[in-house]
């Protein structure tokens, strides 16, 4: 009960759901195999609110707890994500699981400088940074489809990009185009 505000639910490494409190879901049915299960919730703060009621009471994670068959789950750990120093890279795995959220490492050279954007649309949800700035989130569900790259984080020569992508690990080109996309939505 209660998630803030956005999870997604894995089984012995297999992707079996996501919850995501716009749409009201705070639980799954799911069916667990046999033997020794393993199950990891990826929980993501979609940010703070700013106004209202809830301004001092806006908890975010796994605010009340798990509950599996109406029984608390005890004895669970939490970690947070690693990304408190930009640009160092996460542990990799050596073949990525075709459903698990990964991180993208890839580097472009440059000329010359100046803003620009990053076409996401064809992304998921995930996070971009760019030579150890954090430029933003990003989400498929808009309306931004593309996000702004500071031409002052941008640099002569070689450029790294990380991307933490959660929902297509598998999309492999993010481009950078001169004009944001801000008119297009997209159907989940």
């Amino acid at each position: 009960p209660e998630l803030r505000d956005y999870a997604i639910l894995f089984v012995n490494g297999q992707r079996v759901g996501v919850l995501d409190r716009r749409l009201k879901q705070d639980s799954i049915l799911l069916t667990l195999p046999g033997g020794k299960v393993k199950l990891d919730i990826l929980v993501e703060n979609l940010g703070r609110i700013n106004f209202g009621p809830y301004l001092l009471k806006n908890k975010k994670g796994v605010t009340a707890g798990v509950m599996l068959d109406g029984k608390p789950v005890k004895n669970w750990t939490m970690y947070k994500l690693p990304f408190d120093q930009p640009g160092k890279p996460l542990a990799t795995a050596k073949k990525a699981a075709p459903d698990l959220p990964v991180v993208k490492y890839g580097s472009f050279m440059l000329s010359k400088t100046g803003d620009t954007y990053l076409d996401l649309s064809k992304w998921g949800k995930g996070c971009v940074w760019i030579n150890g700035h954090h430029l933003g989130r990003y989400w498929n569900v808009g309306p931004q489809q593309t996000i702004y790259v500071p031409g002052e984080w941008l640099k002569e020569g070689k450029n790294e990009i990380q991307v933490l992508e959660l929902l297509k690990p598998g999309q492999q080109v993010l481009t950078g185009i001169a004009k944001p996309v801000l008119d297009l939505l997209q159907v989940e």
